[in-house]
């Protein structure tokens, strides 16, 4: 049995999406196959072994660094203190593991980091130091789609329809007349045109400019992008102390704010309690503080702006490394596929597949494939892009390593081809380890693992007739609530690898009473009321035309899944 080190947090500003995904990796893993290892990834870099009950914790600051005496939640960077404290505070929630012991606690890394230091090819860079097999793409690629400047560029070569694109220093910022500027992205993009940080995801450090002539908001969205912060003394000095720590603890959170250490002027300040305490001085002589962020970017890129529907779809490779598109998920939202819509509950509409021809549909997922393939990924990556109303397929940030929510769009759309979380998991494991295989380090003993791997997969589906039938049930009446609390119920059960599971569905149709066996697809649904659609609507053809292309991954790690709703009585 391989034991999985799960690799969450990291220091980039995705962390707390990084530690969610860490706690799907370990509860959706497949115990009879792989045994879980968490290894958790502190702001500083340190590699931690850490038990289970640290997912049980709302956010990382919850538990790390442990202690609770001050005004502001603060990650472990803001706490300027010795290393020989760090490795006190590192004792208080596990053991801190160096690269040379990486051997000595796990055989294959699970990486769930984003961003900087988890999705660069840093920490990719560091496994093959150590000859450890990692999951999703490799070195090349993770560097390659983490900068947003490069793989535009690769973009424009690899497929026929691009964006205009430029990008202003932090130099020419600073020492540039603004209007200037404005009229130079103008110039080579056009407008309205979107800023972003290169080498941030989730959509942090993203603007859209709109609105024409309007050099203020052009400031704005650049120093969101460059990670600045201004705070105006006479709306500082009105606030209450309350107020004030509300408005630094915004800053502090990386959704939100530009996180701690900041500077303000030549002087660095690690906490925010030190930076309010400051303040007041500060302002005397003062009417502006501008914080810059410690951790920042040397340049801004901007892009043309698409009008279009947005779209993400999902590719990974079947038994022989040939590259397979999923369903392209359609993004809605009210205005750009920003953080908040992306992760608040209600921020957007995922629809599968998107809502266009099945021409489109083809074209979107043959574009995908070749940019996969241009850009060396393998084993799983996800590419973003927008369909206009002309039906050009134009692609933009290619993600190396999905998120890995429970409702994540990879899993969405791997459910369509009939894999659950925990079969997604084990394919993005087993398909890794083929590719690792192909860099020549430690062949003979990753061969071993990976001829172990399936044959235990294989008899795993063999066995499915045999597993312990399991019903769970779900009626239209309890509401969206009672669907969450089933994924949960059905995650611990897969888990186990032990379990038949059925999914039961009632609900009042027409008057009648209905009950209905769902596939595992329909579990991902948001609400009742999208269930209800999908009980009585027939399935697209294009998620029909997926089923066949993905056949020979379903049957590896499925089997024979229930892919269609079936009326029971």
């Amino acid at each position: 049995m391989l034991r999985i080190g799960i690799f969450f947090g990291g220091v980039s500003r995705e962390r707390e999406i990084s530690f969610a995904g860490g706690k799907t990796a370990f509860q959706h893993l497949d115990r009879s196959l792989f045994s879980p290892v968490l290894i958790f990834v502190d702001s500083l870099g340190n590699f931690i072994a850490v038990e289970p009950a640290i997912l049980e914790q709302e956010n990382i600051r919850s538990f790390y660094p442990p202690i609770t005496q001050y005004k502001f939640s603060a990650y472990v960077e803001s706490f300027h203190v010795e290393a020989l404290q760090v490795d006190e505070w590192i004792a208080a929630i596990g053991k801190k593991v160096q690269p040379d012991e990486f051997k000595n606690y796990f055989d294959f890394a699970l990486i769930a980091l984003h961003g900087q230091q988890g999705e660069d090819g840093t920490l990719q860079g560091l496994l093959e130091w150590y000859n450890i097999p990692y999951s999703s793409c490799g070195v090349l690629s993770s560097a390659i789609c983490i900068d947003k400047g490069l793989h535009t560029a690769w973009l424009n070569k690899a497929t026929q329809e691009y964006k205009r694109h430029t990008n202003i220093t932090w130099e020419t910022w600073k020492n540039t007349e603004k209007t200037l500027l404005y009229q130079r992205v103008i110039a080579a993009v056009g407008f309205p045109f979107v800023c972003k940080a290169p080498h941030q995801g989730s959509s942090i450090g993203v603007a859209v400019m709109k609105k024409a002539d309007d050099v203020s908001a052009f400031i704005d969205s650049v120093e969101k992008c460059f990670f600045v912060h201004k705070i105006a003394q006479k709306e500082w000095l009105y606030l209450s102390q309350e107020e004030q720590i509300t408005a630094l603890q915004q800053i502090v959170d990386l959704d939100k704010g530009i996180g701690f250490p900041v500077y303000l002027g030549e002087q660095l300040f690690y906490h925010p309690e030190t930076l309010l305490a400051y303040l007041p001085t500060y302002f005397e002589k003062h009417e502006v503080a501008e914080l810059y962020a410690l951790h920042t970017e040397n340049s801004v890129l901007f892009e043309e702006f698409i009008e279009g529907q947005e779209f993400s779809c999902g590719v990974i490779q079947d038994e022989n490394g040939k590259a397979i598109a999923l369903p392209p998920t359609e993004i809605i939202s009210a205005s750009s596929f920003d953080f908040e819509a992306k992760y608040k509950a209600g921020g957007s509409q995922k629809v599968i597949p998107i809502r266009a021809s099945n021409e489109a549909i083809l074209a979107i997922q043959a574009e995908v494939v070749k940019v996969f393939e241009a850009f060396d990924c393998n084993a799983c990556a996800r590419i973003d892009g927008f369909l206009t109303p002309d039906q050009r397929v134009i692609l933009h940030d290619p993600n190396t390593i999905p998120g890995m929510s429970p409702t994540s769009l990879i899993f969405k759309q791997t459910a369509e081809i009939g894999l659950n979380v925990t079969q997604t998991i084990t394919y993005l494991i087993r398909a890794s380890l083929f590719e690792r295989i192909k860099t020549g380090r430690n062949t003979v003993k990753w061969r071993t693992y990976l001829r172990n791997l399936d044959d235990a997969i294989s008899l795993q589906v063999a066995d499915n007739e045999d597993k312990k039938p399991t019903d769970l049930h779900l009626n239209a009446t309890q509401g969206d609530a009672a669907i969450l609390e089933l994924r949960k119920a059905y995650a611990q059960l897969t888990a186990k690898g032990k379990h038949a599971i059925r999914v039961l569905f009632t609900a009042q149709i027409a008057g009648k009473e209905r009950t209905f066996v769902l596939p595992f697809a329909l579990l991902l649904k948001d609400t009742i009321a999208e269930i209800l659609d999908k009980v009585q609507t027939p399935k697209h053809p294009m998620l029909l035309h997926n089923l066949q292309t993905a056949q020979t991954i379903t049957v590896k790690y499925a089997g024979k899944p229930l892919l269609a709703v079936e009326e029971v009585s």
